[in-house]
């Protein structure tokens, strides 16, 4: 799905890709891979093994044109972010 598809209320994920040989992306993938285990164990059906690491509501501003904006909790507060500067910042990710 790209970002013009996207409407308000839908969530986004960021997957950046994660290096396991690093202690801080291996962390990461570590908890993702626990909570994973945790929710199948406990009969939840998980569609896929990916971990994110940040999600993000999408916002369309009628009065501006249908503007897209993310609102997501980044210190040290909730914001809204331009469409612009969400995709800059995670360069690089999977959206």
């Amino acid at each position: 799905r790209t970002l013009s598809a996207l409407s308000t209320g839908d969530l986004i994920f960021v997957r950046p890709p994660l290096n396991p040989d690093t202690p801080l992306d291996n962390a990461i993938l570590d908890v993702g891979n626990a909570t994973i285990d945790w929710l199948r164990a406990h009969g939840v059906k998980v569609p896929s093994a990916e971990t994110s690491t940040h999600v993000a509501l999408a916002w369309r501003n009628e009065s501006d044109g249908g503007a897209l904006s993310f609102i997501e909790a980044t210190p040290p507060a909730v914001r809204l972010t331009s469409a612009e500067q969400f995709v800059r910042r995670n360069a690089g990710a999977e959206l």
